[in-house]
């Protein structure tokens, strides 16, 4: 995964790596070294489709999504 190439990279002193917490594996705890950031930040997901002709299972995943975000 690009993850761990890019964690297998900061290892060998190659560079310095900015990446999600929740997305570095326990094996590399005692490997490199985190360093929070703060404050933290949020990122957002958005969902994009088209305007036009939805199969059934988009229809139904786009109503739960809205359901969900409400």
């Amino acid at each position: 995964a690009r993850i761990d190439l890019l964690l297998n990279m900061v290892e060998r002193e190659l560079g310095v790596a900015l990446l999600m917490e929740k997305s570095i594996d326990k094996y590399w705890i005692d490997r490199v070294a985190i360093v929070p950031i703060t404050p933290t930040k949020k990122s957002y997901l958005s969902f994009i489709r088209t305007k036009n002709s939805h199969s059934l299972a988009s229809q139904i995943l786009w109503q739960y999504i809205k359901e969900a975000v409400n």
